[in-house]
């Protein structure tokens, strides 16, 4: 392009840029208050707590309007892992196992929190697209172990599922889980339940406004064993050969003992 060839392009971006003003602009600083959680023999579960903040500049908003029309979303996303449904029927009047499904690279756990119900921040689609809540997880990776092929039969499977991870306290949304203070900052705790697995945990968190997701960052804190519990768990993963016959003798040996112990009363 010539030097005459810029001079009309350089008027459209000086005509663009008087009519727009200055670029809005939002800058996401989030942290936790810990980065790793133990898992020991006494764990009952445990509570870490999400902080962060929004660095503005040039939006031209008044301390009382800022968010208005903002607002966050975050999600915690546990490790993966592959789950199999099963579905009874009753044959003979005895239930039995019929139909099964598994799941590929289902989130282990999955908690929603934002400043307000998710639904008035964001619409379906974009929800969907960025698998925002339990019931918009692609699940679209899955193995049938029976003759199971329409659409309804696997969102069955699907809801049944999900169902079953709300009700041992694995999935989850709170509308109103996020706290803000002083019109920037905000705060909110992940309750990190007893029967929670170990592994990386993905910890989500979206700047919105007006319905348009502005900016996102992500943490990864993880999970993990300590102490006898940490080289029992990576003895039965590193060697299950050498455990699983450890274990029949240990069986064995605590059965023998406590034989000779009854009988010698």
């Amino acid at each position: 392009m010539t030097r005459y060839g810029l001079i009309p392009v350089m008027i459209i971006c000086l005509v663009s840029y008087l009519l727009t003003g200055p670029a809005k602009a939002e800058r996401l600083h989030v942290n936790l208050t810990a980065h790793e959680v133990a898992v020991t023999s006494s764990f009952t579960g445990a509570r870490i707590t999400l902080f962060g903040a929004i660095q503005r500049t040039s939006d031209g908003l008044a301390p009382s309007q800022q968010f208005q029309n903002e607002d966050i979303i975050v999600a915690v996303i546990g490790p993966s892992e592959d789950l199999t449904v099963r579905r009874k029927e009753r044959v003979g009047g005895i239930w039995v196992n019929r139909d099964a499904i598994t799941f590929k690279r289902v989130p282990s756990v999955y908690y929603l929190a934002s400043t307000r119900p998710v639904d008035e921040i964001l619409s379906q689609s974009v929800r969907m697209r960025n698998e925002l809540g339990p019931d918009y997880i692609s699940l679209d990776r899955y193995e049938a172990h029976s003759d199971i092929s329409s659409d309804e039969d696997i969102e069955s499977f699907r809801q049944a599922m999900i169902r079953k991870k709300k009700e041992i306290a694995l999935y989850g949304e709170d509308e109103r889980g996020v706290r803000v203070q002083a019109n920037t900052l905000f705060s909110m705790d992940i309750n990190i339940p007893a029967n929670v697995p170990v592994g990386k945990f993905s910890v989500r968190v979206f700047l919105v406004r007006d319905g348009v997701i502005l900016q996102s960052q992500s943490i990864q804190p993880s999970v993990s064993k300590k102490g006898i519990e940490r080289m029992i768990y990576s003895f039965a993963h590193v060697q299950p050969l050498f455990y699983g016959i450890t274990a029949v003798i240990v069986a064995a040996f605590a059965g023998w003992l406590a034989s000779v112990i009854f009988r010698q009363r």
